[in-house]
Order: C-alpha cells, then sequence, then structure tokens
C-alpha cells in the first residue's frame, strides 16, 4: 500500500493551471497549419555569427516558418527523444548506424511537419503565419554531416560564416564560458585522423595550458569550421559571411531570394538589422543606432595587438584562408560580389 494524500483545493487549482498551460504552449506551437511543398532551407553555422538575423530573415518571407537548432542539449523538447541520448556538446561529428537511423527519422519527420521544434509560437509577431509550405531550419550542431544530410533529403543548403575574433568577443560578454566543444572533436577518432595534425594537436594544449577562453573560443571555431570549410567551394551550397550580408545587405538580399525564389526582398531587407532576442541592450542600441560599418569594424580596437597575435598564430596553424586579424572583412573569394573595401 502507498501512501495516499489528498490534493486540497489550492493544490488542485495548480495543478490544473499548469496542466492548462502547458496544453495551451503545445497548441500555440502547432497552430500553423503545415503543408510542406517546398523544398527546406537549412542554415549551418556557430552561436554568435549573426544565424538568428538570417533565420528571420528568411522566416519574414511568404509561407516560411522556422526551425531554431532542433538539436540542443539545452532546451527540453518532448520530440527531442527522438533523438536521445544526443552526442557530447550534442556535437554530430561522425555517424555510427545507430545515429543515422535516429537522425534520418527526426529530420523526416521535422522537414515534412509531422512535429515542430523550436517554432515561432508568437501569435502577434509580424510574420507569424498560420498556413506553412515552408520550412528554414537553422542548427549549430551538424556542421561536419552536412553532407549526409543533403545525401538524404531534398533540401537547400546555407553556410553561414562570421570572424573568429568578434564571435569569441561576443562570447565572452554573454559569459558562455562553461562548454567544452573542442573536446567532442579531439575526443572523436575520425575528426582527428581525417582534419588534425601534429601541430594542430600541439597548439590546442599548449591553449587548454594557458586556460585562455579569448583564444580557446577562437581554436573552438576552428574545430568546428574545419570540416565545412574544406568543402564549401566544392558544393553547390550558398556561403554567406556575416559581413558581407551587413556590407552589402541590398545585395545579399537579392541573392537569397534569388537562389531560394523566396518572393519578397523588400520585407527581407527589412529585417537585416534586426537584433536577435539574445542580444545584450547594449548590442541592441548598437545594432539599431550606429549602422553597419560600425558592427563590423567595432572588434578592431577592442583588443590588443599582441593579443591579435596570438590568434593570428590559430589561424595559421590550422590555414584558415577566410579571415586575418588584420582585417574585419572575408577574404575575397569568400565574398559573394568581390572584395569588401
Amino acid at each position: 500500500m502507498g501512501l495516499k494524500i489528498k490534493q486540497g483545493p489550492k493544490g488542485s487549482l495548480r495543478i490544473f493551471k499548469e496542466g492548462f498551460i502547458r496544453e495551451c504552449f503545445w497548441f500555440f506551437r502547432a497552430l500553423p497549419r503545415y503543408n510542406i511543398t517546398k523544398r527546406p532551407i537549412f542554415l549551418f553555422t556557430n552561436s554568435r555569427s549573426g544565424s538568428t538575423l538570417l533565420m528571420n530573415m528568411i522566416y519574414s518571407q511568404p509561407g516560411v516558418d522556422y526551425s531554431e537548432i532542433p538539436i540542443n542539449i539545452y532546451d527540453i523538447h518532448r520530440n527531442r527523444i527522438r533523438v536521445s541520448p544526443l552526442p557530447p556538446m550534442s556535437r554530430y561529428i561522425s555517424l555510427d548506424s545507430f545515429d543515422e537511423k535516429q537522425l534520418y527519422n527526426y529530420f523526416k519527420g521535422l522537414i515534412n511537419g509531422k512535429f515542430r521544434v523550436n517554432n515561432q509560437v508568437r501569435l502577434f509577431h509580424p510574420d507569424f503565419k498560420l498556413s506553412v509550405n515552408r520550412l528554414v531550419v537553422k542548427e549549430i550542431s551538424c556542421l561536419n554531416i552536412i553532407d549526409w544530410i543533403t545525401d538524404n533529403f531534398d533540401v537547400d543548403v546555407i553556410y553561414l560564416l562570421r570572424h573568429p575574433v568578434p564571435r569569441a568577443l561576443s562570447k565572452l560578454k554573454m559569459g558562455w564560458y562553461n562548454d567544452d566543444y573542442v573536446k567532442a572533436y579531439l575526443d572523436n577518432d575520425f575528426f582527428v585522423k581525417r582534419f588534425l595534425n601534429d601541430d594542430m594537436i600541439s597548439l590546442t594544449k599548449d591553449i587548454y595550458k594557458k586556460n585562455d577562453l579569448f583564444q580557446f573560443f577562437v581554436l573552438e571555431w576552428c574545430f568546428e569550421n574545419l570540416s565545412a570549410l574544406s568543402l564549401c567551394k566544392k558544393r553547390d551550397w550558398l556561403t554567406i559571411t556575416y559581413e558581407e550580408l551587413l556590407m552589402r545587405p541590398r545585395k545579399m538580399v537579392d541573392l537569397i531570394c534569388s537562389n531560394f525564389n523566396l518572393s519578397d526582398p523588400d520585407r527581407m531587407l527589412g529585417r537585416v538589422f534586426n537584433a536577435s532576442r539574445s542580444a545584450l541592450n547594449s548590442s541592441r542600441d548598437d545594432i539599431e543606432n550606429k549602422g553597419s560599418n560600425y558592427l563590423v569594424h567595432r572588434w578592431l580596437n577592442q583588443v590588443e595587438k599582441e593579443r591579435l597575435e596570438d590568434i593570428q598564430r590559430i589561424l595559421d596553424v590550422f590555414d584558415i584562408d577566410i579571415y586575418n586579424v588584420n582585417s574585419p572583412y572575408p577574404d575575397k573569394k569568400y565574398c559573394n560580389f568581390g572584395n569588401i573595401n
């Protein structure tokens, strides 16, 4: 016999309220009517790289809903049991047969609208739709398996990058200190054998010993982008840099709309300088009042020369040619419209 506890009126009311709120949440999350008839757009990137901005730009288009980071160890969602347990730090670096089966079923259900994960639930958002025929999926955990996703699903791909120095500064400012994504890569034998050499491993050990978070976040950027950077020029992905997106908004908006058959470039252009939900208030003010040139250049005066030399050494050892510490802009071969002056 178990202990029986009689629920008083307050306890019953609390349970009713919690259940009602929970059911309302799932009702509104499922409110848009899904009839996915157009190719989903997968946006692969790192955190703090302008991904929420670009996702919302695409979300502004008629018939488009989003799924924001559907693979995320920090966001509990009832549909995430479909990919449980998640890999270390929720980073898919290489796949075994179990991972492939789980991910295939998960993404298949997500793409065809069978279930929704982190989609728009705010009814009064200016871009909310009741009818959805296309999905934009923002994902930061799958940079190493983009080929597997495109081999298994008929999707369009955007690969978004941002200079590693301002990204590292942004993570420091946000206080995101607790995630050791690099260890997940170092523990993956496939990744180590395919992408790392002795100099890379030696430098990584040195940075761990220094316990320098600024250098560590740049190192993390290198680890996360090694695979995708080696492929982006060989694939039919649309590679976009945060810097070119801000410095050439009209051209980039027209390019995105043309590539993916999106019908309202003017509406998309109006979303370019909207701050992400995770942005600090000071950053929101900068985004709204100081313009793109300031946003792209501001980090140049925030880091000492000696510190930048340490960062350049990391980029050199990892053969990163898209960015260097002397310029806020990407190398011209990664720009869609030539060198940014």
